[in-house]
């Protein structure tokens, strides 16, 4: 006769104390976004390796903030070749 599996528990205590828990720190994966402990290797969501580990911001918030960065560089120099240019360039 096949043997009936008890139904899941979840994490016992000991588990949790040993394994992270809420103080468990954990980041973002940098090729899905999802989340991962710092100290994965593989991303459980995407099986991509993370050999530097996880990040600390979102996939696409540090995205966001690049773009952000070099729009806001490409505006300043702008500025910088305005001024230059037609109000005080050379000659």
């Amino acid at each position: 006769m096949p043997r009936r599996f008890e139904q899941d528990e979840g994490p016992s205590e000991d588990d949790i104390r040993r394994f992270g828990g809420a103080d468990s720190s954990l980041g973002y994966c940098p090729e899905c976004g999802a989340e991962i402990s710092d100290l994965a290797d593989i991303c459980p969501s995407c099986h991509s390796w993370i050999p530097e580990g996880a990040q600390r911001r979102h996939p696409l918030t540090s995205d966001m903030m690049r773009r952000w960065y070099a729009f806001i560089g490409i505006c300043v120099l702008g500025v910088f070749l305005y001024l230059w240019l037609f109000r005080g360039g050379p000659g």
